[in-house]
């Protein structure tokens, strides 16, 4: 099963792409790891609906939980095969923490 569930920020505003019927959007959330003070950098993706409601609800710095699954890639570049994986999103939720401890909302952006 191809399940991928992440929380972390929105590293820059994300920019919708394509055609009005065909539209998409890329970007990046910063992940913290476990124990650590280290962060990983996840690439990921959302189309149609979902890519237009990320685009207009979130920004950089927005802390939010994905759902989703991890897609995999290929392109050439200057006669090298470069691989991809990306994380496809199918449910996004943008989520307010509050300055009271343990206390946040959540709020969908939605897939229709």
């Amino acid at each position: 099963m191809n399940n991928v569930r992440l929380k972390g920020r929105i590293t820059k505003d994300i920019e919708l792409r394509g055609e009005a019927d065909k539209v998409f959007c890329f970007f990046t959330l910063a992940c913290d790891r476990p124990n650590s003070r280290n962060s990983d950098f996840i690439d990921c993706r959302a189309f149609g609906e979902l890519a237009k409601s990320c685009a207009g609800a979130l920004k950089k710095g927005s802390f939010v939980e994905l759902n989703g699954r991890i897609a995999s890639g290929s392109y050439e570049k200057d006669g090298n095969k470069i691989y991809t994986q990306t994380v496809v999103a199918e449910d996004v939720a943008l989520i307010n923490r509050s300055s009271v401890q343990g206390a946040s909302t959540t709020v969908r952006v939605v897939n229709e």
